[in-house]
């Protein structure tokens, strides 16, 4: 029985070594706040070949590291790279913008949007 024990305790650190940061911490909640601040407009990305809301996808309570766009790094989960390009959003970026809270981000591509005033 303590050989299955020891199994089952294995297996249990591993599942837990491969959590990504994101999604216990306030990164994913600083990307579901952004993606509240733009509303989908199909026709904000109509220069793309293939436009898709890549934001439609991110839900509370998931691991912002498997979102679409989203890259984190393998060790400490952070996100290091946002890709929104051709993902019909519109609006204007606020002054106080969540992004300030992704600390570890490399890569940011916001191309083929319509943010007004910005």
């Amino acid at each position: 029985m303590s050989y299955f024990v020891s199994i089952l305790y294995q297996f249990y650190v591993l599942l837990l070594l491969h959590q990504h940061i994101c999604a216990f911490l306030t990164k994913s909640a600083a990307l579901l706040q952004f993606k509240t601040h733009f509303p989908i407009n199909q026709s904000a990305s109509k220069d793309c070949e293939y436009s898709y809301p890549k934001t439609t996808s991110r839900k509370k309570g998931t691991d912002c590291c498997l979102w679409y766009g989203v890259s984190c790094d393998n060790i400490t989960g952070e996100v290091i790279s946002l890709d929104l390009s051709c993902s019909c959003l519109s609006g204007t970026f606020p002054s106080n913008t969540t992004f300030f809270l992704l600390s570890s981000l490399q890569r940011l591509d916001l191309s083929f949007n319509d943010f007004k005033k910005s």
